[in-house]
């Protein structure tokens, strides 16, 4: 139903758990209350400041590499006028670009899931649900992983409950007992839609 391009199809599990995660993730958007959408897109706005702080965390290195080699410049560069600056200005904006960009997005999807109460998220759902390659596209492709975990606490009909379980079945597949329980539950899973 749903393919992921990024996704590494030689883990047959992790395909069709994804699989199922979206489909319970846009049925849930499909039955949930606008209001409760529309909190979860202010609150993924009012986040996103804390993912530019943790794509710093994650790259401190690269950070600390960069405030080096500025304060060994800084004596050549003094001759020419704000070329200190521009060389930490540009460094940091380099380093932290694709993850800049990621939060600019998200904070953008929040506001078009806040400003129209879950709408517009309720229409790329159906689309979804109804094999629509550009709705799939829009909703598996990019860096939606955010929004998706972002507004799992709000699915309504019951499929927070079954996105939860399966997100825990799947974090604890690294044993055969956690692989059996994920089976099974993938099995009946495949039985209630026949």
């Amino acid at each position: 139903m749903f393919f992921n391009p990024e996704l590494d199809t030689n883990n047959p599990f992790l395909v069709e758990v994804e699989q199922k995660l979206y489909e319970y993730f846009c049925k849930g958007v499909i039955l949930a209350n606008g209001k409760n959408l529309a909190l979860g897109g202010a609150m993924l706005v009012l986040m996103s400041p804390l993912g530019i702080l943790t794509s710093m965390v994650h790259g401190w290195h690269k950070l600390l590499l960069l405030l080096i080699a500025w304060w060994f410049s800084i004596d050549y560069l003094a001759p020419y006028e704000h070329a200190s600056e521009a060389l930490i200005y540009f460094g940091f904006l380099a380093i932290l670009w694709k993850s800049l960009l990621d939060e600019i997005q998200n904070v953008l999807k929040g506001l078009l899931i806040l400003l129209t109460w879950g709408g517009a998220l309720k229409i790329l759902c159906k689309a979804c649900l109804n094999k629509n390659f550009i709705g799939q596209a829009i909703l598996i492709k990019g860096s939606n992983e955010v929004i998706v975990s972002s507004l799992a606490g709000v699915l309504g009909g019951g499929f927070r409950e079954k996105y939860d379980r399966l997100v825990d079945l799947y974090l604890s597949a690294n044993t055969d007992l956690g692989r059996e329980a994920l089976r099974d539950f993938l099995e009946k899973e495949k039985m209630l839609e026949i």
